[in-house]
């Protein structure tokens, strides 16, 4: 019996444009590169955009299994509400929450599991506060993949005088994207050198969106001068796997006014690419993100937002308990946002500086290989705890061997376009 041998069962939406199957996928491909054998219970249909090679080793995993066993681990990876405790079977989820107060249902849901894993601290006091076992959880980082992520090169001479800024989203209030729009239409409307390009990401309806810009060019006339063209893109089409990096590296600053994180995989992108974010001082992507580092927005207050309820009704909202009733978010400061977007507008190097910083410290601390090996050495904590010594069947040890390059699955949808919007209420195509 070789007991170095981890056999784990990992179900979760790994077709899906969602921040869980993009984590998911990298960590059971980094997983099965480092040896691990994988039973994959994959859920979602959207195999769009991911790699031939990859869809081909998640049905390889798929085909492994047949049934819950005794002497697997079963890791559940996504909402806490999917989640089921196996009788006679190590139980795990890995789940993660946005908001600053967890819901009764997610903790009734959780509680059965031998073990719970949260990405953040945020989510790890959030959750303990809200009534999950403190004895069963823990705290288990996600990564991203800084070998992928790489920062430009600076060539002396090459660089734009244009100072760009962006982001990449699903276009919703949590988001911050509207507060993003009028921060930026605001602060720059007499500037000529800069832009904004918003990647749209998730399931978020294209009418919706256009509709928001209209309110948004409606509210830019009303300050805007009429000759200043307002450099705003909108991208809503998929964005190629290998062009994200590049996507990410064309920006100078990445714009995040968001009042709730569970993880923030964009964050983490754009700064193992060397460009730091502007970011609501609040929730998980301070364990990551700092003064050093990054652009802190301040938190205005603590609050309910009734335009974020479609995350309450997602999650099965309202709850059983008055006090419990309803979700509450950090709401970052609208002027301070525009405080550092000014800011760092003005000091570019400093700016580059902390780029730098960031992909430093991303990648001695959140890459996705260094985040798999924890997560290997827990498993086989569990495995070996349980006085489990499984050998690897043939078919497994004879692909052990075999390498594969995770990647990262955009968001978006196929054949849409993106718009600039115009301070006399025109739109132009930029991208079809």
């Amino acid at each position: 019996m070789n007991k170095e041998f981890i056999n784990v069962t990992i179900e979760g939406l790994i077709y899906s444009l969602s921040g869980f199957g993009e984590i998911l996928r990298n960590i059971v491909l980094t997983l099965h590169e480092m040896g691990v054998y994988i039973r994959l219970v994959p859920h979602g249909g959207l195999h769009h955009g991911i790699p031939k090679k990859h869809v081909r080793i998640f049905n390889e995993l798929k085909r492994r299994y047949d049934g819950v066993k005794k002497d697997s681990t079963f890791l559940y990876f996504g909402t806490p509400l999917g989640c089921t405790k196996y009788p006679d079977t190590y139980c795990v989820s890995w789940t993660m929450f946005e908001t600053q107060d967890t819901p009764c249902d997610f903790i009734r849901h959780l509680n059965p599991m031998d073990e719970v894993w949260l990405p953040s601290k945020f989510c790890y006091d959030s959750f303990i506060k809200g009534g999950l076992a403190k004895e069963k959880t823990r705290i288990m980082p996600l990564g991203v993949d800084t070998a992928v992520f790489t920062p430009k090169p600076y060539p002396q001479g090459s660089d734009s005088k244009i100072f760009k800024f962006g982001t990449v989203v699903g276009w919703s209030e949590r988001k911050g994207v509207g507060a993003l729009l009028q921060s930026y239409l605001r602060e720059f409307n007499r500037d000529k050198d800069s832009a904004l390009l918003i990647v749209r990401g998730g399931y978020y309806p294209k009418d919706k969106i256009m509709a928001e810009i209209e309110l948004a060019k409606r509210e830019a006339s009303k300050w805007m001068p009429r000759e200043k063209q307002c450099d705003v893109y909108l991208c809503y089409q998929i964005v190629p796997v290998n062009r994200m990096p590049d996507l990410y590296r064309m920006l100078d600053c990445l714009v995040y006014p968001s009042s709730g994180e569970g993880c923030c995989l964009p964050a983490l992108e754009s700064m193992s690419s060397g460009v730091p974010c502007i970011i609501t001082k609040a929730t998980s992507p301070l364990d990551f993100c700092n003064d050093e580092n990054s652009y802190l927005i301040d938190v205005e207050k603590i609050d309910r937002n009734p335009k974020c309820e479609w995350i309450t009704a997602y999650y099965r909202y309202p709850f059983p308990n008055e006090q419990n009733r309803g979700a509450t978010f950090a709401i970052p400061s609208q002027p301070h946002l525009q405080k550092l977007m000014r800011h760092a507008y003005e000091h570019r190097d400093e700016v580059r500086k902390k780029g730098e910083k960031a992909r430093d410290n991303i990648q001695k601390s959140w890459d996705i290989r260094l985040i798999c090996e924890q997560v290997k050495q827990r498993l086989l904590e569990i495995q070996m705890g349980r006085g489990i010594y499984s050998s690897a069947p043939d078919s497994a040890r004879a692909k052990m061997s075999i390498k594969q390059q995770p990647t990262l699955i955009t968001k978006g949808h196929p054949g849409e376009t993106a718009t600039r919007i115009s301070a006399d209420g025109g739109t132009r195509t930029i991208v079809g």
